[in-house]
């Protein structure tokens, strides 16, 4: 098309269908990827197509797209693919064109930020970084890498899971972590070595030998433990048999106290009864002759006289 005094001058390439005003020549409106009054301006600020319209993908270093088409000409920034880098990669995956893999080390194995790489769900036990992609270290192990390990021989790192020293134990430690002190007695290497029989209570130092100046109470063997026991259980049994036994011989004194109690009443009454002065029978024995002859015999005897010195009343004298 032409515009122009006499249409001789040809409307600007890029006009849509090369349509142009007939007089000033501006553009009816620009081909794709074009812009201004007579599309001579490609498209820009990642813009693309028909009127500059469309958005560019995210480009490598976000960069302009093709002004027409869109396309990354230089590929696509972290985290997409394909032509216009408008695809985010697929789960596991991550990167500059989605070549690299997320960590099997991952909280969620396999599953990670698609830009980045962050593992999704933190780390497994023994790792640690963003990606999971680095071992415990620093004398550190386990889940977020928080707990400490033992002391390893020469300080060395223990496994960066399990928190196990690899080469064994330093001077004065045992157990496959490391974290226990040799036992009461024992000291070096693998506590296989015995603390000196002269140091005080064999007490020494567990990493050295040296003896030790504070003294400490010797530990009780198992065979003590049985017989202490056996001791107090001993005289529990035994205290509970006295109790016992305290318990009926009471039941049985008071029992006894009652019944003598009863008797002696009886012979008390018994007894008042029978020194009674009972006038019958001393009419009785006053008014028999022989009763009398018998008396004055016994008056002339000695043995009577000494007889009636005697504290205790003869029958004849209770009766007069």
């Amino acid at each position: 098309m032409f515009y122009g005094n006499n249409c001789n001058i040809s409307c600007p390439k890029n006009c849509r269908e090369g349509h142009c005003n007939i007089e000033s020549g501006t553009c009816l409106g620009c081909t794709k990827g074009f812009k201004g009054p007579r599309c001579e301006e490609k498209c820009d600020e990642r813009t693309y197509g028909e009127n500059c319209d469309m958005f560019c993908g995210p480009c490598l270093n976000l960069e302009q797209c093709h002004h027409i088409n869109g396309t990354c000409l230089n590929g696509c920034d972290r985290g997409f693919h394909g032509e216009r880098c408008t695809e985010g990669c697929i789960e596991g995956f991550y990167g500059h064109k989605c070549d690299d893999v997320c960590s099997t080390n991952c909280g969620v194995p396999g599953r990670c930020d698609r830009v980045t790489g962050q593992c999704q769900g933190g780390c497994k036990a023994g790792w640690k970084d963003f990606k999971c992609d680095k071992k415990c270290d620093g004398g550190t192990f386990g889940l977020n890498c928080a707990q400490s390990c033992g002391v390893c021989l020469d300080k060395e790192q223990c496994h960066h899971i399990n928190g196990t020293c690899l080469n064994g134990c330093d001077r004065g430690y045992q157990e496959i972590n490391c974290t226990q002190e040799c036992a009461w007695g024992f000291h070096g290497y693998q506590c296989n070595e015995t603390c000196n029989a002269n140091c005080l209570n064999r007490r020494c130092n567990t990493v050295t030998g040296g003896c030790l100046m504070v003294s400490a109470p010797n530990p009780p063997d198992f065979n003590t433990v049985l017989i202490m026991g056996g001791a107090a259980a001993v005289m529990f049994v035994s205290l509970a048999i006295v109790i016992t036994l305290c318990f009926v011989f009471r039941r049985k004194s008071t029992s006894r106290t009652g019944k003598e109690q009863n008797s002696l009443e009886k012979r008390e009454q018994l007894s008042l009864e029978n020194t009674t002065p009972n006038e019958d029978i001393y009419d009785k024995i006053s008014e028999n002759s022989q009763y009398q002859e018998i008396i004055y015999e016994y008056e002339d005897n000695e043995e009577y006289q000494e007889l009636g010195q005697m504290s205790q009343p003869s029958l004849y004298d209770s009766l007069h």
